[in-house]
């Protein structure tokens, strides 16, 4: 039958440095975990404008591809924080008719990419509409009396250009 007379601690600093150590290197593997993520991340994520589409794949072990036809682009929005706009980086939403909507990852200057998608979808959607709307003015062009191929050319360049600056009007307003 014994009995404890005194029962020994660590000193306090071996406490500080037990939960010192823990905390310090908790934060360095976490900050490795999240280093090595981001780097996986931004090296197997693509986002791309072509002419035609855009395109966006990601993931690394299992591969997942969005494509939307510039023609099937409905909306286009920008995401930017607060220190987005200051830094210059944002996120865009894609909404494709049929297609749901689209977001990218983080993209540095999305207004200058925004800008990119509008003149690319105009370009390929502009003479589309120039062919259906030709035919429609040359046929008007041919209702006019004494319906000479002058006229015809003429008529067709005043509407084309009347079109073009309403386009060109439209676009400007929405930006």
């Amino acid at each position: 039958s014994e009995t404890i007379l005194v029962e020994s601690k660590f000193p306090w600093p071996y406490h500080v440095l037990a939960w010192g150590s823990l905390i310090f290197l908790g934060v360095i593997l976490i900050g490795i975990y999240i280093f090595i993520r981001l780097q996986v991340w931004m090296n197997t994520t693509e986002f791309a404008v072509t002419d035609r589409k855009i395109i966006y794949k990601s993931r690394l072990f299992s591969r997942e591809t969005h494509e939307i036809p510039m023609t099937s682009i409905d909306e286009v929005t920008v995401h930017q924080q607060f220190w987005g706009r200051l830094l210059g980086f944002g996120r865009l939403s894609i909404w494709g008719s049929g297609r749901g909507e689209l977001c990218s990852p983080p993209l540095a200057d999305p207004i200058h990419i925004r800008q990119i998608l509008s003149d690319a979808r105009t370009r390929l959607i502009a003479p589309q509409n120039v062919d259906s709307q030709d035919a429609l003015d040359i046929q008007d062009s041919e209702q006019f009396e004494g319906g000479e191929a002058t006229n015809k050319k003429q008529s067709f360049l005043f509407n084309f250009s009347r079109r073009s600056n309403a386009r060109n009007a439209h676009i400007a307003s929405t930006h």
